[in-house]
């Protein structure tokens, strides 16, 4: 696996070891017990600094969809459609369908290899980890 922005950010190291284990981690805070996306050093409701990460369970519902006629770098290819999916956990993430959707359909997540690293993917259905 290639170098990825956590030398940068080491705040995201657990998000990007995480989707190298095929698992999406959340940030949870302690606190005020949010959970959100994307990593932080403090809560963006509370601004607690305890904070831990936590597996999600990769299931939500499509929120918004899009569809992308040109491909925005090599990596992926057009058209491709994308989609605001609200995790179960409650954040939203801004996400590649493998298929098309509809809003509010509940999708579930798998991790797709691109050439840099392993990003988040979503498509129909609720089986995962279900």
């Amino acid at each position: 696996m290639n170098k990825h922005s956590s030398d940068a950010f080491p705040e995201a190291r657990d998000y990007f070891d995480g989707l190298a284990a095929g698992q999406l981690r959340l940030t949870h805070c302690l606190a005020c017990k949010t959970s959100f996306f994307y990593p932080r050093i403090a809560c963006p409701s509370c601004h607690s600094e305890d904070l831990e990460q936590v597996d999600a369970t990769g299931r939500g519902t499509v929120f918004t969809r899009t569809r992308q006629e040109r491909a925005a770098t090599p990596d992926f290819d057009a058209p491709m459609e994308l989609a605001v999916v609200g995790l179960d956990e409650g954040p939203r993430l801004l996400v590649r369908m493998t298929s098309e959707c509809e809003i509010g359909s509940p999708v579930s997540m798998n991790i797709e290899e691109t050439k840099a690293r392993g990003i988040p993917v979503f498509d129909h259905g609720r089986d995962r980890g279900a």
